[in-house]
């Protein structure tokens, strides 16, 4: 399994660069390949979408470790049932959080 994390500076092109990710979902899935989007929905509430981001670095390393290994769990699971075997996820507002 590969996760490729596409963090880049804003007013890159990062926005073209997940809009053709969406558009190509079904193309991408053709290759194995599954995009996560931008906001690591993956966790769940509270951690999903826009919101969720900040209170997902703002969590403890405990809970943080306890999300990652949830996270991996469930992309072990797509990559069993649908097959995938590389996921993107995209999202420029990680570089704020170094």
């Amino acid at each position: 399994m590969r996760l490729i994390l596409h963090i880049g500076m804003g007013k890159t092109g990062t926005s073209s660069i997940q809009k053709a990710l969406e558009a190509s979902q079904d193309k991408l899935a053709e290759t194995g390949c599954h995009y996560l989007g931008m906001w690591l929905d993956e966790p769940g509430e509270p951690f999903a979408g826009f919101q969720g981001l900040p209170k997902l670095f703002a969590s403890s390393p405990e809970q943080q470790k306890a999300l990652a290994s949830s996270f991996v769990a469930r992309m072990h699971a797509k990559e069993k049932e649908e097959g995938y075997n590389t996921f993107v996820f995209s999202n420029e507002a990680l570089f704020e959080q170094a």
